[in-house]
Parts: structure tokens; C-alpha cells; sequence
């Protein structure tokens, strides 16, 4: 059975990663597109997954999952290392502007990420090359995608009315509430599919408090504003840089500082992440040309 916080950190950290990345993709190019790629996502994913390799096979006790050279060269190689989201979500860019080509409508695309969902609801998918988690977010890319071209209209805002923000708060927040107490209660997984239907009902509602927040905000310069726009800009070094900020706070906080309470703790990792790699990312890094590829940024 997945957890409350179990639910919320799988189906919405990663899931609405998955759907926001649907939701810009643009090929025109296949060889620019994926020249584009890999330095963004596969550059990243190279340095960073060597370094992890290198510090859980020779890190000792302050490492957590220490595992063997070997063992880490074949994680790293075949199933995603530790940094498995930038290896699918590579593999997913590489293979889905032929997917589209061969789609051609929007149709016969929400028709295909159906028949995914099917296919992994009720067959066992190899893990190797990460098949089984490619699998399991294409049919978030494809909604994404999807959905991107119904909500924008060529205006590069959303076009969704107050009505419709209403409606689809509320629906959203009841389906997923009753999907997560129907899996509490037979104390099982959902399956692909209604897991799916409840990461997309709450990611709907994420959406629109996000789209409301930054409405509100005082203004283009306000505070809140620049804070949601900078997560989302450096979403990809906050993900690379949690790993080894979460050790390194973790020791300052509860070592260091002697803090038992549990709010406190993850609070101060949450904030101390936050803020670290923001200035890092703004201030330090596009200052060190190298360094600014091997992280990712533009």
C-alpha cells in the first residue's frame, strides 16, 4: 500500500515533471532537438551519476545505500542509476518524436497513451533501460502534450474561466481523495491506471492554486512570483542537487545544531535546499562556464 506522502511524493513530483515536460515539447528539428537534449538532461545526468556512483561505493557510513562499483556501473548503464527521472525522461525525448510522426493526430496519440496504460496495468514490463518506468509516464507526457494545446491558445496564457478553475478544483480534490481512501481501504495499490486518474486530478489542482497564487501576487516583481518562477527555471538543479544537500543539512541540522523535532528537520532541509540551490544557481554557477553545462543550465 503507498502511503498519503508516499502517493504525493511519487504521483506528483515526478508525475507533474513528466506532464510539464509534455506540455513544451517542440521537435522540428531531430537533430538540433536532441543536440538540445543532451546537454540539458544527458550531461547532467553523466556527471552527477558518476559522482553518486563514486560516493555510495567508496563514501562509508555517512552514505546512505552503499552499494558496490560493479553493481553501480550497471545501475548507471541499464536502469537509471540513482538518477533514473533524467534517463527516462532522455530516452522518452529520443523516441517520442517518432512516435508522433507515426500518430500524426491527437486522436490516435491519446489513443496510444491509452493503450500504455493498459498494457502495463496488466502485463509485467521488463526493467531493463527502465522499460517499465518509460512506460509508466509516457501516458503523463502525451496528457501534458495534449492538454497543453486545448488550454493555450496561441496566447501563451491559460485561457481557463472562473467557473471552470472551480470546477476543476473541486473535482479534482474529491477524485483524488476517494481514489487514495479506496486504496487505504483494500490496502493495495490502485494499479496503473487509476493511479494515473488520481495523479492527474490532483496535478489539475496544483495547476490552478499555482495559476491563482502567481495571479494574485503583487504583481510580475512580487516575491511570491519570483519564488514559483525560479523553482520552475531551476526545477531540473533542485532535483540534481537534493541528493547531496539532503545528507549535508541532514548532518548540519540534527549533528551540529542537535534538533530532534521532526517539523523542524524536514522544514529545515526543505528551506535549506530551497535556498542553497537557488543561489547557486543564480549567482555561482553561470559564472563558471563548465560547471553551468555539467548542471544544466541554459
Amino acid at each position: 500500500m503507498v502511503s498519503l506522502d508516499g502517493a504525493f511524493h511519487i504521483y506528483i513530483s515526478y508525475g507533474i515533471v513528466f506532464v510539464l515536460a509534455g506540455a513544451v515539447y517542440y521537435c522540428s528539428n531531430y537533430k538540433k532537438f536532441m543536440e538540445k537534449k543532451a546537454k540539458r538532461i544527458l550531461g547532467p545526468y553523466v556527471f552527477f551519476g558518476i559522482i553518486t556512483l563514486l560516493l555510495k561505493a567508496f563514501g562509508g557510513s555517512a552514505i546512505n545505500g552503499v552499494e558496490s562499483t560493479g553493481e553501480g556501473i550497471i545501475k548507471f548503464l541499464f536502469h537509471g542509476g540513482n538518477y533514473w527521472f533524467l534517463y527516462v525522461l532522455f530516452i522518452l525525448f529520443a523516441i517520442y518524436p517518432w512516435i508522433e510522426k507515426v500518430c500524426k493526430k491527437w486522436e490516435v496519440e491519446a489513443a496510444f497513451a491509452v493503450f500504455v496504460l493498459v498494457v502495463r496495468q496488466f502485463n509485467t514490463v521488463t526493467s531493463f533501460l527502465s522499460i517499465s518506468t518509460l512506460l509508466y509516464y509516457i501516458p503523463y507526457f502525451v496528457a501534458g502534450k495534449l492538454i497543453s494545446r486545448k488550454i493555450y491558445s496561441g496566447r501563451g496564457t491559460a485561457s481557463l474561466s472562473g467557473r471552470t478553475k472551480r470546477i476543476t478544483l473541486l473535482t479534482g480534490a474529491v477524485l483524488y481523495c476517494l481514489l487514495e481512501c479506496f486504496e487505504i481501504s483494500r490496502g493495495e495499490d490502485l494499479g496503473n491506471i487509476l493511479s494515473f486518474i488520481r495523479a492527474m486530478s490532483i496535478i489539475a489542482v496544483l495547476y490552478v492554486i499555482v495559476g491563482m497564487i502567481l495571479k494574485n501576487s503583487s504583481g510580475r516583481q512580487g516575491l511570491v512570483y519570483n519564488l514559483v518562477t525560479d523553482c520552475g527555471k531551476y526545477s531540473l538543479q533542485l532535483y540534481l542537487f537534493n541528493g547531496f544537500l539532503l545528507t549535508a543539512l541532514r548532518i548540519v541540522i540534527c549533528n551540529v545544531m542537535k534538533i530532534t523535532s521532526p517539523i523542524i528537520i524536514v522544514g529545515g532541509i526543505w528551506i535549506g535546499n530551497l535556498v542553497i540551490t537557488l543561489v547557486a544557481c543564480k549567482y555561482i554557477i553561470p559564472r563558471i562556464p563548465i560547471l553551468r553545462e555539467l548542471c544544466g543550465l541554459k
